[in-house]
This record gives structure tokens, C-alpha cells and sequence, in this order.
């Protein structure tokens, strides 16, 4: 997998950095956008794109950045790993870290909090979506890592792939130049006057 700060290098603006959700455990997670909207406090929207979203899809979930209602947990994460779903990205609270370490579903959330959800409001599934004012299409391609999370266009997925070996050979150049003793000024002729 490609991490989050190589892509962003590559992609440069066209990604949407999603501030604030953060992985609840050491992991990394990459796949399409399932989007959902849920109203805060509540979590069907989110039942429904894990019951419409497509094995290796990512669930990208807007939840209004609620701190005090988790909207995710064990049971949703068994449910999910069971139809091979890669992962979870929640501008909200998730709960149950512990099991969901153990269970091994890739979850990235603002907050963790035990408070329970309701189950009423359809919310929104499959439509465009906001997370700390970066958008996020149903399709853009989900990429996340210790550094965050970012969402690329799904148009641009191919073109960015095919630039990458090109990149990480730049990059390993420059590495050696360095481990040389050259300076990375130099390398990249940063006037510093």
C-alpha cells in the first residue's frame, strides 16, 4: 500500500486531506468511497452503506464530528469484515476499540466515546459528503495511514498509480544522496538567501 504522504506529494491539491479522523489502532486501510451521512446521534446511515457497499469498498462516514455518541463499533466491524469491506473512516465516535483491534477492520475515528446510537434517521448513503470541510465523493479512492486520511478522485486513481514507481525511484535517489552527505537544499535547489 502507498502511504498517505507519498500520494498527497504526488496528487498535490486534488486530494482532500480529511482532518481529524485518525486510526483508533495501528493500521492503514485503501479503497473506494462508500459514502454516508449520518444525523448525529444516530447510525442507520451508516448500516445501510455497510449493507450496500461492495467487498473492498471503504466506508467513509459523515457523523458530524459527534464526540459523546459512538456510531461504530464490535458488532458493525464483525458485520463489515464479514462482507469484506476494507475499512472505516467516521467523522465521529467509534466504541469497542479494544475488540475492534482485535478484530482487525481498519478504523479511523475523530473520537471514541461508549455512548450509544440511535437506529431512526436514514441520513444520506451514496451522495457527496463533507468531513472538517473536505469533500468526499462516493468512488474517490480512500487511502489511510498513520498520517491521516486522504481522498483522491477515483478519475485519477490509474494516472497516480502509473506515476508512482517513477516517484519512489526520485525519492530513493535523493535518499542516497543524502545518506552521501549532500544536503537536501542542495538536492532540490532551495535558494535559502
Amino acid at each position: 500500500m502507498y502511504t498517505t504522504a507519498r500520494l498527497a506529494q504526488i496528487v498535490g491539491r486534488s486530494a482532500s486531506v480529511l482532518a481529524g479522523p485518525r486510526p483508533v489502532f495501528a493500521c492503514s486501510l485503501e479503497g473506494d468511497a462508500v459514502t454516508c451521512e449520518c444525523v448525529p446521534g444516530d447510525n442507520l446511515a451508516l448500516h445501510l452503506a455497510v449493507a450496500q457497499a461492495p467487498q473492498g469498498a471503504v466506508i467513509v462516514c459523515s457523523a458530524g464530528g459527534n464526540s459523546l455518541i459512538a456510531c461504530f463499533g464490535e458488532l458493525m466491524a464483525m458485520d463489515c469484515r464479514s462482507a469484506g469491506i476494507a475499512g472505516v473512516v467516521i467523522d465521529g465516535a467509534v466504541r469497542d476499540v479494544a475488540n475492534l483491534k482485535e478484530i482487525g477492520l481498519p478504523v479511523f475515528a475523530t473520537s471514541i466515546s461508549p455512548g450509544p446510537p440511535t437506529k431512526s434517521a436514514r441520513g444520506q448513503v451514496q451522495s457527496p459528503i463533507t468531513i472538517a470541510g473536505s469533500y468526499v465523493n462516493p468512488g474517490d479512492w480512500i487511502v489511510g495511514d498513520a498520517d491521516g486520511v486522504i481522498a483522491i478522485p477515483g478519475s485519477m486513481k490509474q494516472a497516480i498509480l502509473n506515476q508512482i514507481p517513477e516517484y519512489e525511484k526520485r525519492e530513493r535517489e535523493i535518499a542516497a544522496r543524502l545518506a552521501a552527505g549532500e544536503r537536501l537544499s542542495a538536492i532540490l535547489a532551495i535558494s535559502l538567501s
